[in-house]
């Protein structure tokens, strides 16, 4: 598989990220994905690229985290 999917910091305070294709969230001790070791998400393997390192794309992605864990009624 060579898809990527894009990692975002959804909570800088708690370093919980999210995967832009499947909605992961893992919760680090310190730092992001990379500096865990991490280079495909655990949970539907594509390769991890971090939101910084894209822009176009993670527009794209955030579009997609916002509307899916939307607490909107």
């Amino acid at each position: 598989m060579n898809e990527k999917t894009v990692y975002t910091c959804t909570d800088q305070e708690h370093d919980a990220w999210v995967c832009g294709k499947c909605g992961y969230i893992e919760n680090f001790e310190a730092d992001g994905p990379e500096e865990n070791g991490w280079r495909f998400c655990p949970a539907c393997g594509r390769e991890i690229v971090i939101a910084d390192e894209t822009s176009e794309l993670t527009k794209k992605q955030w579009g997609w985290i916002l509307g899916r864990f939307s607490r909107a009624e």
